[in-house]
């Protein structure tokens, strides 16, 4: 039976697996993910069919809201903003490069339907406007717009009919809004207005220019500035430098959440920065917050944990996504072919090992196939830890490089690891080695 004292210790300090993060889907690289109240929304896209799908934040089966098809021999992408009230989705039509043909925007509750809001638009249209991306506040939806070429910039309200956001054009690119307010920039000068009427409540000029903002309701700015990291400034014109460098900055109620190098960051309301998530050497470029959560992307995993949670060795057991995560070592020169191909491998974040098999493959550029260099063989290394492995080529393979390299031409081996937690195996790691 537990004491008293064991339950209230308990309860003050919860357990590591309890703090640790979850993982709610796999995702591709390119997915847009918003926090939706009690659900997470994430895209998917498989050809031209573009899918957003909701998962519980407590975890779950994935359940299809919106779906949306391409015209042929073009992708559909996805930019999702969302809260728990609405959700606004652009859905950009391009092609399997990077341009952009045509972009449609829709809006809804977050479990659906969502209804289109803009017509599908084509740039190459006299007077095309292409809103290419949202914040949602509550119920209220804000749609950033170029219009007619990309220095031509609006910012469009539905409150819920739509109107005009009066800001300077100067500073429609750095804007952002919270309740009755709208944070915005231009050089090194920062202004706090009320977005219904234009007033200004306040202006700060920083240290160095702004590039990036985060506002709460009651007036707390966060600037991310190209020299001078970021900056917080509190209501009254209190302004104090917090963290250099940083690609990435959101507030998750009183926390900031900042994306800097591999890694996330939550910095305190007193200034205290620490470590958020679980070590990975695949960080997604972007995360979401809401006021008490964060949702990022980590090792082609959509993950969630409270804001207030430590640091984790890994995610939580039982849900979609592998526990393990290893990195291929880069190629250090001094591998030659031989009977043993040496190379080093990373367990970046595991519970306590990263347990697996790994195996060397070849690929054919002729008939662009792949072909197998050696068996599979098992591997055991320490959370944290690295391991030089040497992986035995078999009698065929090791002709066949033999083969490349006598042709006085480079051969390529792809070291293909895959991770093992027991309930689940996933593709956890490739990388390539040059043989001279």
């Amino acid at each position: 039976m537990l004491t008293a004292l064991a339950v209230v210790a308990a309860l003050a300090f919860p357990s590591a697996a309890a703090a640790a993060p979850r993982g709610l889907a796999r995702v591709s690289e390119d997915a847009s993910f918003a926090l939706a109240g009690d659900h997470v929304l994430f895209s998917r896209t498989n050809e031209q069919t573009l899918q957003v799908f909701a998962v519980p934040i407590t975890g779950g089966p994935e359940r299809k809201v919106f779906e949306f098809t391409a015209p042929p021999e073009q992708v559909a992408r996805a930019r999702l903003a969302a809260s728990s009230e609405r959700v606004a989705l652009s859905v950009i039509v391009g092609s399997y490069g990077s341009s952009i043909n045509a972009v449609q925007a829709f809006s809804g509750p977050p479990l659906g339907p969502w209804t289109a809001f803009t017509p599908l638009t084509a740039l190459d249209t006299p007077g095309w406007v292409f809103p290419f991306g949202h914040e949602v506040d509550g119920a209220r939806v804000f749609t950033f717009e170029a219009r007619g070429g990309l220095d031509q910039l609006g910012i469009v309200v539905r409150d819920p009919e739509p109107r005009e956001v009066e800001l300077p054009e100067e500073e429609r690119l750095f804007a952002t809004f919270a309740g009755d307010l709208v944070a915005s920039a231009i050089g090194r000068t920062l202004r706090l207005r009320d977005w219904r009427t234009g007033a200004v409540r306040s202006q700060t000029t920083l240290p160095s220019e702004i590039e990036g903002l985060a506002l709460r309701p009651d007036g707390h700015v966060a600037a991310l500035t190209d020299e001078d990291g970021i900056v917080d400034v509190r209501p009254g014109g209190q302004v104090r430098r917090l963290k250099s460098g940083s690609a990435d900055i959101a507030f998750a109620g009183e926390r900031l959440v900042a994306h800097v190098g591999t890694g996330l960051r939550v910095i305190e309301p007193a200034g205290k920065e620490r470590r958020f998530g679980t070590p990975t050497q695949e960080l997604g470029e972007s995360f979401d917050t809401d006021d008490r959560h964060v949702a990022w992307v980590a090792n082609r995993c959509l993950l969630i944990a409270p804001a207030s949670a430590p640091r984790a060795a890994t995610i939580a057991g039982g849900g979609p996504c592998p526990r393990s995560e290893v990195q291929v070592g880069d190629d250090d020169g001094d591998t030659h072919l031989s009977r043993r191909i040496p190379f080093t491998l990373e367990c970046v974040a595991a519970p306590s090992r990263c347990r697996g098999t790994v195996q060397l493959r070849g690929f054919d550029l002729s008939t662009e196939r792949g072909y197998t260099l050696s068996a599979r063989q098992k591997f055991s290394i320490a959370a944290g830890r690295s391991k030089r492995l040497r992986v035995r080529l078999t009698d065929a393979g090791y002709r066949r490089l033999r083969t490349q390299t006598n042709r006085d031409t480079d051969a390529t081996v792809i070291v293909h690891a895959r991770t093992n937690d027991g309930d689940q195996a996933a593709e956890a790691a490739s990388g390539i080695l040059i043989l001279p």
